[in-house]
C-alpha cells in the first residue's frame, strides 16, 4: 500500500449543467475500465480553491469553460472496487457548475473517453453498474437543488 492510499484525497466532482438543465456525464478508463457513467473532476492542488480546481479540471479533461456555482454535497468513497490500480479513499466535493455559452467539448482522450448530456431523471434510470453509485446519490440531491 502506498502512503498516498493511507490518507483521504479531497477531489472535486463537476455536475455541469447546460441551459436545458441536462447534466454532463462521462466515462473514464479509471473507473470500471470505462464502462460506467460518472462526472469529470479531480484533485484540488495545494493552495487552490474548490472553484479554481473544478474549473481547471474541467478545462483540462473536457476543453470547456464552466462557471462554478456551489458545493452541494460531500461524499466519501473508501476503497471503491470500481477504481483502477490501487485502493484509494476519496472525499468528493460534489459541485454544481454551468457550461459557458458557445463551449464545445473536446475530450482529452486519456482521462475521459466519452461525454454525453443527460436528462437527470433519465440518468437516474440507468441500471446499477452503469452509473457510479456516488454519482447516482449526487444526482438525486441535485434534482432537489435546481
Amino acid at each position: 500500500m502506498t502512503a498516498q492510499s493511507l490518507h483521504p484525497e479531497v477531489v472535486v466532482g463537476g455536475y455541469i449543467l447546460n441551459d436545458k438543465k441536462e447534466v454532463l456525464l462521462v466515462r473514464s478508463p479509471k473507473w470500471d475500465r470505462g464502462k460506467m457513467w460518472l462526472v469529470a473532476g479531480g484533485h484540488i492542488e495545494y493552495g487552490e480553491t474548490i472553484a479554481a480546481a473544478l474549473e481547471r479540471e474541467i478545462r483540462e479533461e473536457l476543453g470547456i469553460q464552466v462557471k462554478f456555482d456551489k458545493v452541494f454535497l460531500v461524499a466519501e468513497d473508501i476503497y471503491s472496487p470500481t477504481f483502477r490500480d490501487r485502493k484509494r479513499y476519496f472525499i468528493y466535493l460534489q459541485s454544481l457548475a454551468w457550461i459557458k455559452p458557445g463551449e464545445k467539448i473536446k475530450l482529452d482522450g486519456r482521462e475521459i473517453v466519452e461525454a454525453r448530456w443527460w436528462n437527470i431523471k433519465k440518468a437516474l434510470e440507468l441500471p446499477s453498474g452503469s452509473l457510479h453509485e456516488k454519482t447516482r446519490e449526487a444526482l438525486k440531491r441535485l434534482v432537489e437543488e435546481i
